[in-house]
């Protein structure tokens, strides 16, 4: 009989790792998801931040974001929270965009011209455009995916966060959409790989640390 258990207890979670691999989401100007400067053209309709958090095999997780913003000025850099703890070894690859120099870093608002009306101070990894409309990153990193926040620039005075972003970050599970106005990004904790479906049953059944707030 414990055997049997135990062949059960396998089965469910390999099913629950096929089931939730990726967890997806997005947050929008029209969703009431995104905020930001006053007057600014990037408060419309078609201003949306998109993202895909996979579990990879290995104990990684790939991290993709896509905003997209409504007219001009084109995005100038986008800035995604992570953990105080997180370090420029938890990048363990860089798939599309491009990483600023000396990531990990604090986003400060006193610095008005990096970061216009951005609402408080946080340690966040910076990716630089090039000029466009809409901007795709992706990353690999061995921390898991728990609540957070975005910033992003365009132009002289031109800044956009999520509408949770001055909001405690919720304390719950990943799961698809957003929560509280807040995004999936990188926590703190570094997951330990399991052999077999296991390891990555860890995050289908939302079994993750909390951080830092």
């Amino acid at each position: 009989m414990k055997s049997a258990a135990f062949a059960l207890m396998v089965g469910m979670l390999a099913a629950a790792v096929v089931a939730a691999p990726t967890y997806t989401g997005s947050l929008s100007w029209s969703g009431d998801g995104i905020t930001g400067t006053p007057g600014s053209a990037w408060l419309a309709d078609g201003t949306v931040l998109e993202w895909a958090v996979t579990a990879n095999g290995n104990g990684t997780f790939t991290y993709w974001y896509q905003l997209t913003v409504a007219d001009d000025p084109e995005v100038s850099h986008l800035t995604i929270e992570v953990s105080p703890t997180f370090t420029a070894n938890n990048i363990l690859d860089v798939l599309q965009g491009t990483l600023a120099d000396n990531q990990p870093e604090w986003a400060d608002p006193a610095n008005e011209n990096a970061n216009p009306g951005l609402p408080s101070a946080l340690w966040a990894i910076k990716f630089e455009d090039d000029a466009s409309l809409a901007y795709t990153v992706e990353f690999v990193s061995d921390r898991v995916p728990v609540w957070g926040d975005f910033y992003a620039k365009g132009g002289q005075d031109v800044g956009i966060w999520n509408a949770g972003f001055t909001a405690d970050d919720p304390h719950a599970a990943p799961a698809n959409g957003s929560l509280q106005g807040h995004l999936l990004v990188p926590d703190t904790t570094v997951i330990i790989p399991v052999p077999g479906a296991l390891g990555l049953a860890v995050l289908g059944f939302g079994l993750v640390a909390s951080r830092r707030r």
